[in-house]
């Protein structure tokens, strides 16, 4: 009990609002009991979900040489943050169990790409996804003569329960079609926002509760919104890699969702992350290896 009290202040959580009554007043000890009964009904993360990674097959094995010699021909720019930095992390440990893969990955600094590879660099600021488009346009504005292909990957801070999805969504398409416009010749990656888990260490739990009993928005349910407005606008007809499906996916095929108004949203798998939102060991290489098997599609 003295656990739960310490993770948050619950005087501030004394009177609850329910619709189309009064207030009702409920001791400290009362909300307390009811956290601790609601968490006892969430899905548990343990050691179940974490050995499974012994389980997982490589998606890549198999794959011919001649493969990966024609991706490792292009000149790829993928603009990231640190959940990019996790996938990177990843690709390259791929590539010390698989020595056919020949992909050369390099960071773009000041200077024009020498020769191709998948070229990538930290653009904007995590928080404010306004500049992280005006960094990547920029980025290929002085580079994008070179590239045949070039993606930018949001992270999940920069989307949150206030974000206006809509918004943001117009701002990152308006600096595609002019990336378009002045670079015919790049076909342009698009990502969907990665996700947090709701329930990756008691804390967590608690505070995803808490959050439901106030009614303040889950900001995975914001993430959803503009993922699907990804989804809609690129999925059947442009390079499109759904990075948020890929968190939210089981190395058994069951999915990570939570429901708002009916609708299935999707949430980080737990065993996928030590923080609640970066990639660990395991899901760096089940993303690392979804995407370049996307690769491969690109340069066939």
């Amino acid at each position: 009990m003295s656990l739960l009290k310490s993770l948050f202040n619950v005087k501030q959580y004394q009177s609850i609002q329910v619709p189309g009554s009064h207030n009702i007043l409920c001791s400290r000890y009362s909300i307390i009991c009811m956290l601790v009964v609601m968490l006892l009904g969430l899905p548990a993360c343990g050691e179940k979900e974490v050995t499974r990674e012994l389980e997982i097959e490589s998606q890549i094995s198999g794959i011919s040489t001649s493969r990966w010699n024609n991706i490792s021909k292009k000149y790829i720019f993928f603009g990231h943050q640190s959940v990019g930095r996790n996938i990177l992390e990843g690709i390259a440990g791929v590539q010390k169990e698989h020595s056919g893969i020949n992909l050369r990955v390099e960071e773009l600094k000041d200077k024009a790409p020498s020769g191709p590879a998948l070229w990538h660099s930290r653009v904007g600021k995590n928080t404010q996804p306004s500049t992280k488009i005006n960094e990547f346009e920029r980025v290929l504005s002085e580079y994008g003569a070179s590239f045949d292909y070039a993606g930018l990957k949001f992270c999940y801070v920069d989307v949150n329960q206030d974000t206006d999805v809509k918004a943001l969504f117009n701002e990152y398409q308006l600096s595609v079609e002019r990336l378009k416009k002045k670079f015919p010749h790049i076909k342009i990656i698009h990502f969907t926002v990665p996700l947090e888990a709701t329930s990756w260490d008691i804390i967590s739990k608690v505070k995803s509760v808490v959050k439901t009993i106030i009614g303040k928005p889950d900001a995975n349910y914001r993430r959803y919104e503009y993922n699907q407005l990804v989804r809609g606008a690129y999925e059947k007809n442009e390079p499109f890699f759904d990075l948020a499906h890929i968190e939210s996916t089981f190395p058994d095929g069951r999915r990570s969702t939570r429901t708002k108004d009916g609708v299935h949203y999707e949430t980080l798998v737990p065993a996928y992350t030590n923080d609640g939102g970066h990639l660990n060991e395991l899901a760096q290489k089940i993303v690392a290896e979804s995407l370049l098997m996307f690769m491969l599609d690109m340069g066939d």
